[in-house]
């Protein structure tokens, strides 16, 4: 009888050894999860592109290889590879390309695009010392009528560039003797008083849209056979001298009722 009560203990002892063995091992594999679960991800990176490490690697399936987003990076060579701009291409071949702000050439790429670059640079300065001219004819069509349905005011141009001045305007008014020759209105008494201070035969002027900064402007009118000027512009003023007309303009109206008359403008 004792001796069965102590091979009962002795199992006893053994089956709670064994109990406390697993609740222990348990309890690592526990600890051991929570750790994997709190470590980050670390990648490392190859000639592939992106890879994990040996602990953390990602599943090698078809669908984790596709839902991936590491798995749609290009090779490193592709990323890497650059794309030739050709500007040179672009050029005239007295303009090559020169190097970018803080890189310089080799020495025989050096002295060529010095001494092309040089060259370039002096013709742009005798060009810009050189005085610039040009010429504009402004046609008119039916100058009576418009005058007319202008009530006598001037008639002013669509904006044009000359010699490198851009938006400029040209005015043109009639002249008293136009004006005179009109039907008496008594409602426009008032303006015949301002015109018979005006010119005879009517005058031409320039408008330019901002001041002129040539020193020296010199600026011609063509009406048919006739040539009027020089007229100067000053760049204290946006607007040249007026020019008045020695003839009528009437006798220069062609045959198809349209006049024509031309402007030439000199910068120095």
């Amino acid at each position: 009888m004792t001796k069965a009560m102590t091979g009962l203990q002795n199992l006893d002892v053994d089956l709670l050894q064994c109990i406390l063995q697993e609740l222990e091992q348990k309890e690592r594999l526990k600890n051991e999860g929570q750790l994997l679960k709190r470590r980050p991800k670390c990648f490392s990176r190859s000639d592939s592109g992106f890879q994990a490490d040996a602990e953390t690697q990602l599943p090698s399936g078809g669908a984790s290889a596709a839902t991936s987003p590491l798995s749609s990076l290009p090779p490193a060579a592709d990323r890497l590879r650059a794309i030739p701009l050709a500007l040179s291409e672009c050029l005239p071949p007295s303009l090559p390309v020169g190097p970018p702000p803080g890189l310089e050439l080799p020495v025989g790429e050096a002295d060529r695009f010095g001494t092309v670059s040089g060259v370039g640079a002096m013709g742009m300065e005798a060009e810009a010392i050189e005085p610039t001219s040009a010429s504009w004819e402004w046609t008119i069509l039916n100058p009576n009528a418009k005058f007319k349905a202008n009530c006598g005011c001037p008639l002013v141009s669509n904006p044009f560039s000359l010699a490198g001045f851009n938006d400029m305007r040209a005015i043109f008014t009639p002249g008293t003797l136009w004006q005179n020759a009109q039907p008496k209105d008594p409602k426009k008494h008032r303006k015949d008083k301002v015109w018979q201070k005006g010119c005879r035969y009517g005058s031409l002027q320039l408008k330019f849209s901002r001041r002129p900064s040539a020193e020296q402007i010199s600026i011609y009118f063509n009406i048919g056979s006739c040539r009027l000027g020089p007229l100067s512009a000053s760049m204290e003023h946006c607007t040249s001298q007026v020019c008045e007309l020695s003839m009528d303009w009437r006798s220069h109206v062609d045959k198809g009722s349209s006049l024509k008359i031309g402007v030439e403008v000199r910068a120095d």
